[in-house]
């Protein structure tokens, strides 16, 4: 079930911020229209590829080394979200830095994301120098976020979790944003480049 101490977190941060957006309601194309931008690929697809994940679960990485030598295929194909989900409250500490790296380095990204991967095994409370360091082979110079900014990006991942009631990492979810028919693939067994690909071949429809 989605952890207590990330919900009490995100509401603190959304008051705080006095954001009166309901996260009942979940909204692709405000997220698309407006900012922060989170999606990668293919813009005009009717299919999203959201893979829901945290950055301290041992079956997230697993499946790594298999999303990334598929993701240009699937992002050719697809737009593609992924969201995070602090089954471990410590897990929390690296979305600000995820959010920024989604936004601002979209053509690294995979790259940065296996930085940050490894970044989780060494330290479960990152600071701006250990991320700005792990990143830095990359040539990327980090980019931070603005605090509204980053509650935008955290209550856009709550709302997505509620909506579409994911309560496990991994967890993929293929939506096709007309018609809001899901296909859900579940944990490390379910969860391949193959399958992903499958989904979004039989929700949008395209040969």
């Amino acid at each position: 079930m989605p952890n207590r101490t990330w919900k009490i977190f995100i509401g603190a941060m959304v008051a705080t911020a006095v954001l009166l957006i309901s996260p009942a309601v979940f909204s692709t194309e405000a997220a698309v229209e407006g900012k922060p931008d989170l999606f990668l690929g293919k813009r005009t697809s009717k299919a999203e590829v959201y893979i829901v994940t945290d950055w301290l679960c041992p079956s997230c990485r697993e499946i790594e080394p298999e999303l990334a030598k598929r993701l240009p295929k699937i992002t050719s194909r697809a737009k593609v979200i992924f969201v995070d989900f602090p089954i471990h409250p410590e897990s929390a500490n690296f979305t600000p830095y995820h959010l920024s790296l989604l936004v601002h380095e979209k053509k690294r990204y995979l790259q940065a994301r296996d930085a940050l991967f490894k970044l989780a095994r060494r330290t479960i409370t990152p600071s701006v120098a250990d991320v700005q360091q792990a990143v830095s082979p990359l040539g990327i110079r980090l980019k931070l976020l603005s605090f509204v900014e980053v509650v935008e990006g955290m209550h856009y991942f709550e709302a997505f979790i509620k909506t579409y009631h994911v309560n496990m990492t991994p967890t993929v979810v293929v939506r096709n944003s007309v018609t809001n028919e899901v296909r859900y693939l579940l944990g490390e067994l379910e969860i391949s480049g193959a399958a992903i690909l499958g989904a979004v071949k039989n929700l949008s429809g395209d040969s």
